[in-house]
C-alpha cells in the first residue's frame, strides 16, 4: 500500500501512519476494503436527559411558593391599609410559611438522586467522514544545481597573536 498523500510505500499492511509524512493510514485501509464507501455501522451515542432528584424538585417548588408569597405581600399590604384591618395580611403570611415548610421538608426528608427521564432519547450526530479521498498529487522534485566543493588549500590559519594585537591597537 502506498500513502495517498506523499506516495511513499507504507510498508507492512497494518501500518497506522505513513513513515514519510505521518499521514493516518488506518482510515485509508478501511475505505479500500469497502470500495471507497464509508462504513455507517458505527454506533450512535444516545444521551437521555436526567430528571432532577425529588429533593431538587421540592426545593424548586418551595422557592416558587415563597416567591408567590413575596409577590402577594405588597398587594395584601395595600388591601389591609385600605380596609384598616391586619386580617388580609394572613394570606401572604400563610403562603410564605408554606414555601419555607416545603423547602425544609425537601431538604430534610427527600432523596437526592437522579432518575432517568421517560422522555424521548436525544441522538447525538457523529462527525461524517468524506466519501472519497482527495486526488493523488505526485510529489514535485526540484532539480538541484550541482554543488562544487570549495578548495581550502590556499587558506592559511590565522595567527594566535593577531586577536591580542588587534585588542591592544584599539586602546
Amino acid at each position: 500500500m502506498h500513502c495517498p498523500k506523499c506516495g511513499f510505500h507504507a510498508g507492512q499492511e497494518g501500518s497506522r501512519f505513513c513513515r514519510s509524512c505521518g499521514f493516518r493510514l488506518d482510515g485509508v485501509a478501511q475505505l479500500l476494503a469497502h470500495n471507497g464507501a464509508v462504513e455507517t455501522s458505527a454506533p450512535q451515542t444516545v444521551i437521555t436527559p436526567q430528571s432532577p432528584s425529588p429533593r431538587k424538585k421540592g426545593l424548586k417548588r418551595g422557592g416558587k411558593i415563597l416567591f408567590a408569597g413575596a409577590v402577594f405581600f405588597p398587594i395584601f399590604l395595600g388591601l389591609s391599609i385600605g380596609v384598616e384591618s391586619p386580617e388580609p395580611m394572613a394570606f401572604p403570611a400563610i403562603v410564605l410559611f408554606a414555601g419555607l415548610v416545603r423547602m425544609l421538608y425537601a431538604r430534610l426528608f427527600e432523596e437526592d438522586y437522579s432518575q432517568p427521564a421517560a422522555a424521548q432519547p436525544v441522538l447525538v450526530a457523529l462527525p461524517t467522514v468524506p466519501a472519497a479521498l482527495p486526488s493523488y498529487q505526485a510529489p514535485v522534485v526540484q532539480p538541484q544545481a550541482p554543488t562544487s566543493v570549495p578548495t581550502t588549500g590556499h587558506l592559511e590559519p590565522p595567527s594566535v597573536i593577531e586577536p591580542t594585537t588587534s585588542l591592544l591597537n584599539r586602546r
